[in-house]
């Protein structure tokens, strides 16, 4: 199982919703790490503005950059699940978020 994360908005005076961006999925092994990291899990992420989003990915890559010996006791012991994942996959949410800050965060 794994999370997948992308961004939407509605179209003005349509009904549809388009998608923004890539679509980025990653393990449920790293649940543990991203409520160490970031505060919540991808699935919590789900409804969100991709703006209020932002100050806690960018909290979360600064512990996995500074401090990612503390999070190695998150990684799984099937290998499917690293601090350099978690970290990997935080920053291209994080880019993405920054590219379209108005957007909706989805997960699924």
């Amino acid at each position: 199982m794994s999370y997948n994360i992308w961004l939407e908005a509605k179209l003005l005076k349509a009904d549809k919703f388009v998608q923004l961006g890539q679509n980025y999925g990653i393990t449920y092994n790293l649940s543990e790490m991203f409520r160490a990291t970031v505060g919540s899990t991808p699935s919590e992420w789900n409804g969100i503005l991709a703006s209020d989003l932002l100050p806690k990915l960018t909290d979360g890559i600064n512990k996995l950059i500074f401090h990612p010996d503390d999070y190695r006791k998150y990684e799984s012991d099937n290998g499917w699940g690293t601090v350099s994942g978690c970290r990997d996959f935080l920053i291209k949410v994080q880019a993405l978020c920054k590219e379209y800050p108005y957007a909706t965060v989805r997960e699924d």
